[in-house]
């Protein structure tokens, strides 16, 4: 299962990416944002793997994530949201006729905010993974 959720997220990385390299004709720090906010989710995917609590059996791995860091980053992203949404409809109501409302308003932030989310999910089913892989392979030679 971790497999399939490094996969899944590995080609929504790819993807996002390339939307704000495409973005970023409109929006100029729109890639360079989203790199940062993909790079600094992984670096939380890594303090959250640490943060996890793992409990092995015989048979399966189990983990519990840190509950604190997954809420800690939804509410910095919901903020930014939250912010990027505001910030867009001040400078649409605001902003004269020779910018776009969309560049002014700060959108290449809330990419990096969704990079943060989409890095860190990336970064720990990438751990998961290699941690349940180490855990079948020790149970297996313990079996012999």
């Amino acid at each position: 299962m971790a497999a399939i959720n490094v996969a899944a997220f590995g080609m929504s990385a790819v993807l996002f990416l390339a939307v704000a390299a495409v973005t970023s004709v409109w929006m100029p720090r729109a890639f360079t944002y989203t790199v940062a906010g993909l790079a600094g989710g992984c670096v939380l995917g890594l303090l959250g793997l640490w943060l996890s609590r793992w409990e092995a059996t015989a048979q399966t791995l189990h983990y519990t994530p840190s509950r604190l860091l997954v809420l800690t980053l939804m509410l910095v992203v919901v903020s930014r949201m939250a912010f990027g949404l505001w910030r867009a409809w001040y400078v649409w109501r605001s902003m004269p006729g020779q910018t776009y409302w969309l560049v002014a308003s700060g959108a290449a932030g809330s990419l990096a905010a969704g990079a943060v989310v989409l890095g860190y999910f990336l970064a720990y089913h990438a751990g998961v993974w290699v941690r349940s892989r180490l855990h079948r392979r020790a149970t297996a030679t313990a079996r012999r």
